[in-house]
């Protein structure tokens, strides 16, 4: 397999990450962070990006005014082939390298830091080895630092957010024992969550995760990302309007209220019912639906072509998930939590507490309690065992890699997170939050504080930093971007690459953001119409913000 030497400042460590477990397969990464044990010498691996058969260069201001980063560049160089197996990621407060007048001021900053450096030197020298080893260093990026930068701006440089895409594509053309196949992995994974929940299906799944880093994704912000984070097996619709198995798209039409299937090319369409619904999930051959006719909201079941329709309980539903032939669901008239078999039997109640915020994550229902002041629990899923959480009045719950994160109403809505086995209890942060998304290791929120602005922060709490200043809501992240209504922009539908680049309109309509499916975001359009009347259209749009169409 063939090497790849990553040369990054940790200002872009973040970014670095995600490169790592997304090449990972095809080729051996080799970076600080992973590579180098106690007592390495980091000047001896630093050398190391001569010796690799490809290098990732993360260029940002800080790369470029990082004196072991320029290093790195100084031994580079020195190879005259060395831009043959280069990649550049510029990111956006490096991009005025690309003016030849702008060049000139790294040359300066340079010269500067070695004057500075320089007068610091003072005898006896033999006691400043360590700051004339520094100036070498220096001296050496002077000579190399021009050149570098002429080759740089000189090149046609992707986008951070398309770069990694790019990368695997040359390395591929170059490693015919290439393992990288995310279609395969995609396959499996629909086959699994799909044809039912054996536990050695379940298992493999688990396996081939550990085996492909590329799809360690921490975000359960979308309801299919949910799924296949906690084997739920079970595709869920967006909001209630849309869900796709295969090449049909399955949506619930705004003029008739009536469940459809489409082609994903958007020219065949059928009509599968006449009472209407709102899609909870495709399991197998069956779509899962509750009745929208109101005071009625019973769960049902249909076969994919609209045959067999069934009628599953007399409860006004509010579905949670559907595991291992479970379907878990809030009754709306009582508030408690039922689970009953996905043919229609067995129908058990799980709690008599008042509930909402709820979710399935393996044998547990995490879930915030009404009847007793907003508090955090969790219940077995067959309902034998019961544990409190917190004490705080808790709202926005989500549960994440063995923490459940929420806002605590008793603590002016600052987020919170506490250990499912609650042997710890940490603040993440001092802003008055609403609604909470978790991504990649970070904490996106809306900050109160703030005009409602988009925050993030580490997921333990520190590098809190102002993502988007658009006053946004229904925030979701699909991939790399986040998708959401800017409410700076009369409610018009925006997506923003996660590190923060690349933010892009992508319709003029007003609407409500339901949910990205494959190529498509789906939205209701409120634009066309009397909205005041609830009239409105389901649209769809591309990811890229090309190809808007209507869906009915």
């Amino acid at each position: 397999m063939k090497s790849i030497f990553v040369s990054y400042n940790w200002a872009q460590v973040e970014f670095a990450d995600r490169l790592e477990r997304e090449i990972s397969p095809c080729v051996q990464v080799i970076r600080d962070k992973t590579t180098l044990v106690a007592w390495d010498s980091l000047t001896t691996f630093m050398k190391r990006i001569r010796k690799e058969d490809f290098v990732v260069l993360l260029i940002s201001d800080e790369y470029l005014k990082s004196i072991n980063c320029m290093y790195e560049i100084s031994q580079l160089v020195k190879d005259d082939d060395w831009d043959k197996r280069a990649f550049y990621v510029v990111f956006d407060n490096a991009k005025k390298i690309y003016a030849a007048q702008n060049q000139d001021e790294y040359l300066t900053y340079w010269e500067n830091k070695r004057k500075e450096m320089a007068m610091n030197i003072t005898p006896p020298l033999e006691s400043r080895s360590r700051e004339i080893e520094a100036l070498q260093k220096i001296d050496d990026i002077l000579i190399q630092i021009g050149d570098f930068l002429k080759k740089v701006s000189d090149s046609i440089n992707p986008e951070p957010d398309e770069a990694i895409g790019e990368i695997i594509k040359r390395i591929e053309n170059n490693n015919s024992s290439v393992i990288y196949n995310k279609i395969k992995w995609q396959n499996m994974l629909n086959k699994v969550l799909t044809d039912g929940t054996e536990q050695q299906g379940v298992k493999q799944l688990k396996k081939d995760k550990e085996e492909l880093p590329v799809l360690r994704e921490a975000s359960v912000t979308s309801q299919t990302e949910f799924i296949r984070k906690n084997n739920i097996v079970d595709y869920a619709a967006c909001a209630g309007l849309v869900a796709q198995q295969g090449d049909w798209v399955y949506y619930n039409n705004c003029d008739d209220d009536a469940i459809y299937k489409m082609h994903t090319d958007g020219i065949e369409k059928w009509k599968l019912n006449k009472n209407g619904g709102s899609i909870f999930a495709i399991v197998g051959d069956w779509i899962y639906y509750c009745s929208i006719e109101l005071g009625s909201e019973y769960l049902y079941r249909m076969h994919l072509d609209g045959s067999n329709v069934m009628q599953l309980n007399r409860d006004r539903t509010e579905p949670i998930a559907i595991v291992k032939n479970w379907i878990y669901y809030i009754c709306e008239s009582n508030g408690k939590l039922y689970r009953i078999s996905t043919d229609g039997n067995n129908k058990t109640i799980i709690t008599n507490d008042k509930i909402s915020n709820a979710s399935v994550i393996d044998d547990w229902v995490y879930y915030r309690n009404e009847s007793d002041n907003n508090k955090l629990c969790k219940i077995s899923t067959d309902g034998t065992k019961k544990i409190n959480l917190n004490n705080d009045e808790s709202k926005c719950v989500h549960v994440d890699d063995g923490w459940v994160y929420y806002i605590n109403e008793s603590d002016f809505n600052k987020v919170y997170k506490i250990r499912t086995n609650m042997r710890e209890k940490t603040k993440l942060n001092d802003d008055k939050s609403s609604y909470i998304v978790i991504a990649n290791g970070w904490v996106y929120y809306k900050n109160e504080s703030d005009g409602n602005k988009t925050y993030k922060m580490r997921i333990d709490g520190n590098d809190r930093i102002l993502f988007n200043d658009d006053a946004s809501s229904i925030v979701a992240i699909e991939g790399d971007w986040m998708y959401y209504i800017n409410n700076d922009d009369d409610h018009k539908l925006y997506r923003v690459c996660i590190y923060g680049t690349s933010k892009m309109k992508l319709s003029d309509d007003w609407g409500d953001f339901y949910g990205v499916i494959g190529d498509w975001v789906y939205y209701r359009n409120w634009s066309e119409g009397d909205w005041t009347a609830g009239d409105c259209k389901l649209y769809r749009i591309r990811t890229d913000g090309t190809g808007r169409q209507v869906v009915e």
